[in-house]
């Protein structure tokens, strides 16, 4: 009874502590509200995205036949080592019927049964008029079959559904024939044939067959179907009775060749949770089914997208974790802060309570308690927020961009509960830290203790800044040096961002070990400002540099929040604004804009044999010289085409670059250079000179040449030389004078690596050539515009052209990788729940520290100091704050951004180095940070300020003790 009256006290105890500073505990339920939603959505978000993927595997491996995705085919084919013997079949059948649905784990959709014979003869009966007039053995080869559920999926064209056939073995069996087989033999409904195997013996199975009647599919594509109903063509179809009676009684041992069971079963509940269940009782279902007929084996199923989808999930699962441990980091270290206000606003009555015979153990009981409460409380809005937190992560495109998609059900799951209850725990243990060394003082003690608080924090007694830098430094040397940083083993793609967490975490240590550092020496930097503004007029100031100089203990705290939220949403956001930038540039360069049509134009040649496919009807067997080979439409016609801005015709060719005695392969591409800067890609980096200037410069010489700038320098050329380029596009190779007028480091569509590359006038290379010849047609088009509206737009207007390329959908793919929409989703929600946790801690350490020098502001009061003078002290204090903790945040996270985005250009495709990777900084959205921090700045200044207001002079000043 004691220890129950004795947790009641402590109970008691909690609730009034917390009540009595109820800011600070709402803003320490928001960081366990933040930190178990940003942990429980990452499960919920790889969940999502493993039903999103095991959808996409499915469906991609059935492609090509109707099958839907949660389809099972079991099935059993006699071989001369195994048959398939009655007694196992009707065992297997029997088990597959009342059993197989509910041990592979899902309801079922689909049932059906399907059970053949081997090839045997179709012939036609003795003396007939039919087989006389075929002179063959056989008209075809055919099998006797019955699949259930038949009945209701096809639709008889003539005739009717066959009877069941009697036991008498003479008398003919109605069968059903697929119209296909009907069409081809010329079978008609009511003829009598045979059907009979080949071989010698007694036991042949013989049967005399009537047709019934001619059966089609309802509908083709209806889950139904187990196969293509094309390939059922050969089969006979029986009743299950007939097939029972007339082939399994006489042939028990061999009359299945093959039997086969299929379901289709609901999958629409199946997450990535579910896949290995899932995967253990398919592979169960066919070894009990083996062991009642040997033969027996799983022909089609998930196994394969369930195992990918289940790999998957798993690695993305554990990447998004620790991409989140600096949001995490953030979060605890707002916690312990929040959590240090509280115990050192209640410091003297702890120390009271441990004076007057209260155990540390019950000290820290108290806060575990309050604590608890608070994590129990989170934990449940936590796990309603996670949901719409991993649906935001779903619809995220960039960092901080979002695009609602309905295609992303999320749910909860056990995972995520579990997760949710770990992170809690967690808080709790970051909640109690604090409150540790607390719990250990007496009164005497923790005056002495206080008397003493101006020494350097524990981190820098153990120089943790400069320990940290010494990780920091050998991973940016080891990306240096070898480009990436190996993650879960050397077989991963460690060089894509996305999914390697360690190209992330590199430069965050960086961030904090720099963030630590420039604590170290902010304080020198302060008194060395006070120092200079002493000389000055004016003492509000040079109070609030002095207090900030002799204190760094007291705001270390929120600066260090500050430095390290705004540094790492700078470096975030950059790399998101850079690797962005570089998925657009790398589409348009290969492309070149936003559509490219190969257009074919109409061959004039005889046997239209040309490179360009053209007519195939005749042409006389002479033509003109001045006839052209080729014809076009104008390509101002596709300007007629609904959502096409402009079009322009560019040509492609191999060559022959001569220069001297020297000889070399490239490429050679010709343009409308007055349609060019309309329609096509460019970046300034791609050459020395504008492109305005380059366009006029190819004006300005009807043969004039754009040459890549390493072939210039290689062979020694300048502007104004010739060069002369070997073509052959039409005919033989011919070869064209050229002057050079400008020279390219790119140019869309063209790769250094690949070789030399030239660019000249499209009318000058076909007047040089003879002619035109099927060339490229790039297109300038309304957003929205799709691939098959200009193909059947195109088609209408009479141009033989085909859709090569076309932007925007590949774009919009990278941007749906699951892995980067997790990263930048998990960084943009954690960006703002950090800021506004930030934001939190800010405006409470501003209220607290007022608090903890209330009798100090009333001494300064006391002693003369006017009410504006200690208004504009602590407003130079929280504007220093504020201003120095966003300069060194923005600096910090410029640095690492230039250091480290340069590592993160994803090598892919044949030329990954083009075009190259440039860093941006994405000062549009530090304009926003810097607004939020503003906006925290001046709600500091006018809590401030109302507090000051209210500030009475014989309340603050007290002989010994504050308030």
């Amino acid at each position: 009874m004691y220890w129950l009256l004795n947790l009641l006290g402590i109970v008691k105890i909690a609730f009034l502590r917390q009540k009595s500073y109820l800011g600070l505990v709402l803003a320490l339920l928001a960081g366990f509200i933040v930190a178990i939603t940003l942990v429980v959505s990452i499960p919920l978000y790889a969940d999502a995205v493993g039903y999103r993927i095991l959808r996409t595997e499915l469906l991609e491996e059935q492609e090509g036949n109707l099958r839907p995705p949660f389809s099972y085919m079991f099935m059993a084919v006699a071989s001369n080592e195994q048959r398939v013997p009655i007694s196992g079949f009707r065992s297997a059948d029997e088990y597959f019927t009342k059993y197989g649905a509910r041990d592979l784990g899902l309801p079922p959709l689909v049932y059906v049964r399907y059970v053949t014979t081997d090839k045997i003869r179709l012939l036609a009966p003795e003396g007939t008029a039919y087989k006389e007039e075929k002179g063959e053995e056989q008209l075809e080869w055919v099998s006797v079959g019955f699949a259930s559920g038949l009945e209701k999926k096809v639709r008889i064209v003539e005739g009717r559904w066959p009877k069941i056939a009697s036991n008498d073995s003479n008398s003919p069996v109605e069968v059903l024939v697929h119209e296909g087989l009907a069409d081809k033999l010329g079978l008609h409904v009511g003829e009598n044939y045979i059907v009979m195997e080949k071989g010698v013996g007694d036991n042949l199975l013989r049967l005399p067959i009537k047709i019934s009647g001619i059966w089609e599919p309802i509908d083709p594509s209806d889950s139904y179907w187990f196969i293509r109903p094309q390939s059922l063509q050969d089969v006979l179809m029986v009743p299950e009775q007939t097939f029972s009676q007339r082939i399994l009684r006489t042939h028990p041992n061999d009359g299945i060749y093959m039997a086969l069971w299929y379901y289709v079963l609901d999958g629409t509940s199946v997450r990535s949770r579910h896949a290995q269940e899932l995967i253990g009782r398919m592979q169960g279902v066919e070894r009990h089914a083996a062991t009642l007929l040997p033969a027996v084996e799983l022909r089609v199923s998930p196994e394969d997208a369930l195992t990918e989808q289940h790999t998957q999930v798993r690695f993305l699962t554990l990447s998004l974790i620790v991409f989140s441990i600096p949001i995490l980091g953030l979060i605890a270290y707002f916690i312990i802060m929040i959590t240090s206000m509280a115990v050192q606003r209640q410091q003297n009555e702890i120390a009271v309570l441990r004076s007057r015979g209260i155990s540390r153990s019950g000290i820290l009981g108290i806060f575990l308690l309050e604590s608890l409460g608070l994590g129990i409380l989170a934990l449940v809005l936590g796990l309603g927020l996670g949901q719409y937190t991993a649906l935001a992560m779903g619809w995220t495109r960039s960092f901080l961009d979002f695009i609602p998609r309905y295609d992303f059900p999320v749910e909860l799951s056990p995972e995520s509960i579990r997760a949710g209850t770990w992170v809690m725990v967690l808080t709790l243990i970051a909640s109690v830290v604090p409150a540790v060394g607390a719990a250990g003082h007496t009164i005497i003690s923790y005056k002495r203790e206080r008397a003493r608080s101006l020494g350097a924090p524990f981190w820098q007694k153990i120089y943790l800044d400069i320990l940290l830098l010494i990780p920091a430094w050998y991973g940016y040397q080891q990306l240096k040096q070898r480009g990436t940083i190996s993650f879960l083993g050397e077989g991963l793609p460690s060089d894509d961002p996305f999914k390697n967490p360690l190209l992330i975490l590199t430069p965050v240590l960086w961030l904090l070990a720099l963030g630590l550092l420039s604590m170290r020496i902010l304080p020198i930097v302060l008194g060395f400002i006070a120092q200079l503004i002493g000389r000055l007029k004016g003492i509000s100031s040079v109070m609030a540099l002095r207090y900030l100089t002799r204190t760094p203990r007291a705001y270390s705290g929120p600066v260090m929040l500050i430095v390290l939220t705004l540094s790492l949403a700078t470096f975030t956001a950059s790399m998101a604004k850079t690797l962005d930038r570089h998925t657009y540039d790398r589409v348009y360069y290969d492309i070149g804009a936003d559509m490219r049509l190969a257009d074919l134009g109409q061959s004039t040649e005889p046997s239209s044999a040309g490179p360009g496919g053209g007519s195939s009807q005749q042409q006389p067997e002479q033509q003109d010289e001045g006839t052209p080979k080729w014809l076009f439409l104008p390509v101002t016609e596709y300007l007629k085409v609904p959502g096409v801005e402009n079009a322009m015709r560019v040509t492609r060719s191999d060559t022959e670059a001569v220069v001297g005695n020297s000889r070399q392969r490239g490429t050679l591409l010709g343009i409308d250079r007055m349609e060019f800067p309309k329609i096509a890609y460019w970046r300034d980096d791609y050459a020395t000179y504008p492109l305005g200037y380059l366009m006029n410069a190819l004006g300005t010489f009807e043969d004039g040449l754009l040459v890549s700038r390493d072939f210039m320098r290689e062979q020694g050329l300048s502007i104004g030389s010739k060069i002369t380029l070997n073509l052959w596009d039409v005919e033989e190779s011919k070869p064209v004078p050229f002057t050079i007028v400008g020279e390219l480091n790119y140019f869309p569509t063209l790769y250094p690596e690949d070789g030399p590359f030239f660019v000249g006038n499209i009318d000058y290379i076909f007047q040089r050539e003879g002619g035109e010849f099927p060339y490229e047609v790039w297109l300038k088009v309304k957003p929205g515009t799709t691939k098959e509206q200009i193909e059947l737009s195109t088609t209408k207007l009479g141009f033989r052209s085909i859709v090569t390329d076309v932007a925007q959908p590949e774009i919009e793919s990278d941007q749906g990788r699951p892995e980067r929409q997790g990263l930048y989703g998990l960084l943009s929600v954690g960006f703002l729940a950090s800021a506004i946790l930030t934001g939190l801690g800010f405006l409470f350490y501003s209220i607290v520290s007022f608090r903890r020098r209330f009798v100090e502001l009333g001494t300064l009061r006391a002693i003369g100091l006017s009410t504006g003078q200690m208004a504009a002290m602590l407003a130079c204090e929280q504007l220093i704050i504020i201003g120095l903790s966003v300069v060194i945040g923005t600096v910090l996270g410029v640095l690492v951004s230039d250091m480290f985005i340069p590592f993160l250009q994803v090598s892919t495709g044949e030329h990954p180095q083009t075009p190259p990777f440039l860093v941006l900084i994405a000062w549009d959205r530090l304009m926003l940070i810097y607004l939020i921090f503003a906006v925290l700045l001046g709600l500091a200044l006018v809590m401030l300020a109302m507090l000051l207001l209210r500030m009475k002079i014989f309340q603050a000043v007290k002989l010994g003790e504050s308030v």
